[in-house]
């Protein structure tokens, strides 16, 4: 009797644990636990025309079972998450913290998660964003990942081999050969054969 009722035990805890799930997904893909998202600055878009640059990124967390604790860890006060609403850092020493107030229930969450980028701004060249997801002490974590000036050696040429550069009212301020002259131009965003290049 005593080893029928432990089973049975044993039974409904692997029940609840296996119940007990959290799962992400971003673009139609199911993330593994510790998975990085990376980004470019090709993945940005202007949200103000030469002043607010910024990155959006919008992962469905799928919650099964037991409410689960958001709360996220970056590298960069420019970092927002959003789910009913939007939660910013307001303090000023890295690592930066939000704590979503609301835990997520049951079922589907769009999170949103941004990125902003003012013009004249020198940000670090990777920023990074780490959403922690707990469920009953079981973490589900991923990383937003932003490379904000991955160089000019990642710029593709033309194929007369010329770097073409605008800043980004559209008008021409460079044509060279040279990839090292696009570094010498004043400090800010152009765009450098269709992509954006910020230039420190």
């Amino acid at each position: 009797m005593n080893k029928f009722f432990t089973l049975f035990c044993a039974a409904l805890l692997g029940s609840a644990a296996a119940s007990a799930t959290v799962t992400v997904t971003y673009n139609g893909k199911a993330l593994e636990n510790g998975e990085t998202l990376s980004f470019y600055m090709d993945d940005m878009h202007e949200e103000v025309p030469g002043v607010i640059t910024t990155l959006q990124v919008k992962p469905v967390v799928t919650v099964a079972g037991a409410a689960t604790k958001c709360t996220t860890v970056s590298t960069s006060r420019s970092f927002t998450i959003c789910t009913d609403q939007c939660y910013a850092t307001s303090d000023f020493e890295a690592p930066f913290k939000i704590t979503v107030p609301k835990d997520l229930e049951a079922g589907e969450t769009e999170l949103d998660i941004h990125y902003e980028m003012f013009a004249g701004e020198e940000p670090d060249q990777v920023e990074t964003m780490t959403v922690n997801l707990d469920q009953a002490g079981e973490v589900f974590s991923f990383t937003i990942s932003l490379d904000i000036n991955a160089g000019v050696g990642n710029v593709l040429v033309d194929k007369s081999g010329v770097y073409e550069v605008y800043n980004v009212s559209g008008v021409k301020v460079l044509s060279t050969t040279d990839a090292a002259a696009v570094n010498t131009l004043a400090p800010g965003l152009y765009i450098v054969n269709g992509k954006k290049h910020l230039v420190r």
